[in-house]
């Protein structure tokens, strides 16, 4: 995820992290592990409804 975000702006991973964790306590992402092949399990974050629907608030203020 960072590589692809960094990849559009320059941020650096302790600017990410909390972000991430800011946005699940508001209830915008939710977070969840997942095993993996190649050592501890990953953290994945999906979007929910709620941000969804923040999302799509953005979008049109920007416009």
């Amino acid at each position: 995820m960072i590589q692809i975000i960094t990849n559009k702006i320059i941020i650096s991973e302790g600017t990410i992290y909390p972000l991430l964790r800011r946005l699940v306590k508001e209830n915008y992402l939710e977070s969840y592990y997942k095993p993996s092949k190649e050592g501890p399990s990953r953290k994945y974050y999906s979007i929910t409804v709620k941000g969804n629907k923040r999302l799509h608030e953005l979008i049109k203020e920007w416009e």
